[in-house]
């Protein structure tokens, strides 16, 4: 190549960067959808707790027996046990919700950022860690 002259990418690499803005535009908007989603999902449930009887319906509160029998042992059920229970389901169902929306918020926030910008974010995080690291061994030098 001249001096002078700029290396010019390939027409391809421009669909291609194109593709991941418009990938990473999608996962942004859906994972800040969710995210929005299990907040209103949570404030809800806070502020009309009866909206957790929805998901008390997963586990049939008409369980006949109230205590278990192993062997020669008698095992007793407490009374809220299935109230817990249902609370328990929807906490496992919110934060699983909430992880995808962050896992895909995150990814989309990635294929935006440009390639340099990642690069030097990761390399200011290993030379911060190398500061850090020889910062440490200066003092235990000094003791």
């Amino acid at each position: 190549m001249p001096i002078g002259e700029e290396y010019q990418l390939p027409a391809s690499s421009d669909t291609i960067q194109n593709i991941k803005i418009i990938i990473g535009i999608i996962l942004v908007i859906i994972g800040v959808a969710i995210c929005i989603w299990v907040f209103v999902g949570v404030y809800r449930i806070f502020t009309n707790p009866e909206e957790i009887k929805t998901f008390g319906q997963i586990i049939s509160n008409n369980i006949k027996t109230e205590e278990l029998n192993a062997g020669d042992k008698k095992v007793v059920l407490p009374e809220g046990l299935y109230k817990i229970l249902s609370y328990i389901i929807v906490v496992f169902g919110l934060f699983t919700a909430a992880i995808i929306g962050t896992a895909m918020l995150g990814s989309g926030v990635n294929l935006l950022q440009p390639n340099w910008t990642r690069l030097e974010l990761r390399l200011n995080k290993r030379f911060t860690k190398i500061e850090n690291e020889l910062g440490e061994v200066k003092d235990i030098a000094r003791k």
